[in-house]
């Protein structure tokens, strides 16, 4: 156990160093704020999967209106907050190195941190998402899908 102590306090310099850099710390900063949306969301996938563990464990079934009814509007709330987490996090992270930044710039001067935010979150998208057209109940509708890239043959 010595021997670990050891090594981790000549690391100790080195830790100090990277736990002050400003990226670092505004990524911290930008998935903590995001928290909240990753904690009920997690609730929701809980009351959703959890009932039908125990049931299966213990030999019993669950009635069809859950099966149906709750665990389709907990796994919609879980897939649609788990979706927002990305865009919270670029966000919040950009919000997070402005506030970093504005610190260290001259008095009077500032970069507005919602624009930044904004920015973040647009930028996001652009690189996340292709919006196309879907048939939903026979309307057409403007979607956004997972965007993907597969490089050209030459």
């Amino acid at each position: 156990m010595e021997s670990i102590v050891k090594f981790l306090e000549k690391g100790q310099p080195y830790f100090d160093k990277v736990s002050k850099n400003i990226y670092l710390q505004a990524i911290k900063d930008g998935f903590l704020a995001a928290m909240p949306i990753i904690l009920s969301s997690s609730v929701f996938l809980l009351i959703s999967t959890l009932p039908g563990v125990v049931a299966t464990v213990g030999g019993f079934t669950l009635p069809d209106w859950w099966n149906v009814d709750v665990v389709n509007f907990c796994n919609k709330v879980y897939n649609f907050t788990m979706g927002v987490v990305g865009i919270m996090v670029a966000g919040t992270t950009a919000s997070a190195l402005t506030g970093s930044k504005n610190r260290r710039m001259p008095a009077g001067k500032a970069i507005n941190a919602t624009s930044t935010m904004v920015a973040a979150m647009c930028a996001m998208l652009i690189l996340a998402v292709t919006q196309t057209s879907a048939k939903i109940d026979g309307a057409d509708v403007s979607v956004f899908l997972p965007t993907t890239w597969a490089p050209r043959a030459c």
